[in-house]
């Protein structure tokens, strides 16, 4: 849960069942659900390395940014931080939670995306 005054983008919930156990992104503002159904719609191929040049190694959404990150760090001579650094500022990926648009800017996924195949709704008590 979150601290107080604190809030949640989404909430990813892995619940077991009997059979089982599944994965949910549930519905909560200010997570736009261009964002959420972008998660949903992802499978565990839909993730990327990025930094493995500069054994910082992170997995990300596979997007436009991070696919040029990557382009980057594979040219000859590689890349330096200060080459991606406005393609990977917080600041970028802030606006991707912001507006909904996935290919904005870097945000965190790992292959556990690919489970996930709903948006229900949820109360906390």
């Amino acid at each position: 849960m979150p601290l107080p005054g604190e809030e949640w983008d989404a909430l990813v919930v892995l619940s077991w069942h009997k059979y089982g156990h599944t994965l949910h992104v549930y519905s909560r503002e200010p997570n736009p659900p261009q964002h959420q159904e972008t998660i949903v719609a992802s499978t565990e191929q839909d993730t990327i390395h990025i930094f493995r040049t500069l054994n910082n190694t992170a997995r990300v959404f596979k997007n436009a940014v991070s696919k040029q990150v990557v382009a980057l760090e594979r040219r000859p001579g590689g890349a330096q931080f200060a080459d991606l650094r406005d393609l990977v500022s917080g600041v970028r990926g802030e606006v991707v939670y912001e507006n909904g648009d996935p290919d904005y800017g870097i945000w965190s996924a790992g292959i556990a995306i690919g489970l996930i195949k709903d948006i229900p709704t949820c109360e906390f008590y």
